[in-house]
C-alpha cells in the first residue's frame, strides 16, 4: 500500500475503506440484519417488540455511521493517475478498467431475469426474502417495501424475459477489463507495475462497494426497521387505532414506544386522521420553479431547447424514444429500448437500467462517482448527467440521440 500512496497521494482513510468494508463493516451489517430479520415479531409481547424497535434504531444509526465513514476517493485517484500517466489514452479507458464486477444490484437483476425465465431453483418468495427490502421511496421508513407490495417486481419480471443474461454481460466486461489491464501494465515501467496493480485492485473494490453499501445500508437496513414498524402497525390496526398497518408511519417514535409500554393514548385516532390528510395534501404541492423574487409576468419564456451539452459518465451512443419520468413509480413504465429521462436516480432505480437503452439526468447528480454513473457503466448503458433543462423541453415518445462519452444530447424527432 505504501507504493500506491507514493505514486498517487491517496490518503490513508481512502485506502482503508474498501478493505475495512470487506473485513469488518459488511460482516457487522450482515450479522445485525440477520438477527433482526430472523425474529418472529408476531410472537413477541408489545414491550419486547418496543425493545426490538429501539435496538433496530440503534443499528440503523450505526449503519449510517459506517455509510458516512466510507471514502470513495480511490476511484477518483485512480482516474486522475491514469489521465496523468496516459494523457493520450481514450477518456473512457480508466472506467473500462473498473468494469465487469458483479455487485448486489446486478445480482438482484440477475435473480429477476432467472424468475422471468422460469428457473425452478428460484421462486418469487425466495426473491422477495433476499431482495424485497427495497423501499418504494428511497430510505423512507414510511414507504412499503417490495416484500409488502410486490407489484413492481411482477411488472419487471414481465419485461425481463426478453433480456439477455445479465451475468453474461458482466463476465464479458470483466474479460475486456482484464485484457485492458494487461495491456496497460505492459505500457508501464517495470517499477511502476506493482503500484498500478495495487491501485487497480483498490479502485475496483471501491467501485463495487459504492453500490453494495447502498444495498446493505440504504435498502436492507431500512427494510429491516420498516418490518418492525409494520409489525407494530398490525397491532395498532387490530386495536382499532389505525386503518391499515402502513399507517404506522403517521405515528411518532414516542407514540409507538408508549403503545409498546401499554400506555393509553386516546388522542391517536383523531391525530392520525389529521396527519394523514396533511400528508396527502402535501403530496399534491409542487415546489415553485424559482427561488427568490417572482419573475416579471412579461418576462419572455426561455426558448424550447433541442440540444443539450451535459457530462458523459457512461460511454456509448444510442438513438431512441424518450421516456420522461419524475419519480420511480412513473419510471416503471419504461419499455425496452427507451431512453430514460429523469431528474436523478438512486439505488431504487437500478432494476430499470437493464431495460433502458440510455439514461439522461437533468441534474449533476455526483458526476463520475454518482450512483447513476457507476451502475450505468456496469450495464454498458450510455448515460449523460447535467443535461440541464431537458425535463422542461422533452416529452415521452420524442426521439433523442445521446452520446455518453461527450455528454451531447439532441432531439432528433418530435
Amino acid at each position: 500500500m505504501a507504493a500506491v500512496q507514493r505514486h498517487t497521494g491517496i490518503n490513508a482513510a481512502a485506502r482503508r475503506s474498501a478493505v475495512t468494508w470487506e473485513q469488518e463493516w459488511l460482516p457487522e451489517i450482515q450479522a445485525n440484519l440477520a438477527r433482526l430479520n430472523q425474529m418472529d415479531l408476531g410472537a413477541l409481547p408489545d414491550g419486547d417488540l418496543a425493545a426490538v424497535l429501539d435496538d433496530a434504531l440503534r443499528i440503523l444509526a450505526r449503519h449510517w455511521e459506517i455509510h458516512f465513514t466510507i471514502s470513495f476517493a480511490v476511484v477518483n485517484e485512480f482516474e486522475r493517475w491514469h489521465r496523468n500517466r496516459f494523457p493520450d489514452a481514450p477518456a473512457t479507458e480508466a472506467q473500462q478498467l473498473l468494469q465487469g464486477q458483479m455487485n448486489a444490484s446486478l445480482a438482484s437483476d440477475r435473480a429477476l431475469w432467472q424468475l422471468a425465465r422460469g428457473f425452478d431453483a428460484l421462486t418469487l418468495s425466495d426473491y422477495l426474502t433476499r431482495y424485497g427490502a427495497r423501499p418504494a421511496i428511497y430510505c423512507d421508513l414510511g414507504a412499503p417495501t417490495w416484500a409488502e407490495a410486490p407489484a413492481p417486481v411482477l411488472h419487471l419480471i414481465e419485461k425481463y424475459g426478453s433480456m439477455a443474461d445479465p451475468a453474461a454481460r458482466v463476465a464479458a466486461m470483466a474479460a475486456t477489463a482484464a485484457d485492458l489491464a494487461r495491456r496497460v501494465s505492459e505500457r508501464l515501467e517495470p517499477a511502476e507495475r506493482p503500484a498500478f496493480a495495487e491501485l487497480l485492485t483498490l479502485a475496483r473494490a471501491t467501485a463495487r462497494m459504492k453500490e453494495d453499501h447502498s444495498f446493505w445500508i440504504e435498502q436492507q437496513t431500512t427494510g429491516a426497521v420498516r418490518r418492525i414498524c409494520v409489525a407494530f402497525g398490525r397491532r395498532l390496526t387490530g386495536a382499532g387505532i389505525l386503518r391499515a398497518p402502513g399507517d404506522v408511519a403517521l405515528l411518532t417514535l414516542a407514540e409507538l414506544l408508549a403503545f409498546g409500554a401499554g400506555q393509553v393514548q386516546p388522542h391517536l385516532p383523531q391525530a392520525i386522521v389529521a396527519r394523514g390528510a396533511e400528508w396527502a395534501a402535501n403530496r399534491q404541492v409542487r415546489p415553485a420553479p424559482w427561488v427568490g423574487a417572482t419573475p416579471e409576468d412579461d418576462e419572455p419564456a426561455p426558448p424550447i431547447a433541442t440540444a443539450w451539452q451535459g457530462m458523459g459518465v457512461s460511454a456509448g451512443k444510442v438513438v431512441g424514444p424518450a421516456r420522461v419520468v419524475y419519480n420511480l413509480a412513473e419510471a416503471y413504465q419504461v419499455q425496452p429500448g427507451e431512453i430514460l429521462v429523469c431528474r436523478e436516480t438512486d439505488p431504487g432505480w437500478t432494476a430499470l437500467f437493464g431495460l433502458a437503452a440510455g439514461l439522461v439526468l437533468d441534474t449533476f447528480a455526483g458526476g463520475m462517482l454518482s450512483h447513476a454513473a457507476i451502475v450505468a457503466r456496469e450495464y454498458q448503458l450510455p448515460t449523460v448527467v447535467r443535461a440541464e433543462g431537458i425535463l422542461a423541453s422533452v416529452r415521452s415518445g420524442q426521439v433523442l440521440a445521446i452520446d455518453g462519452t461527450t455528454g451531447a444530447v439532441a432531439l432528433v424527432q418530435s
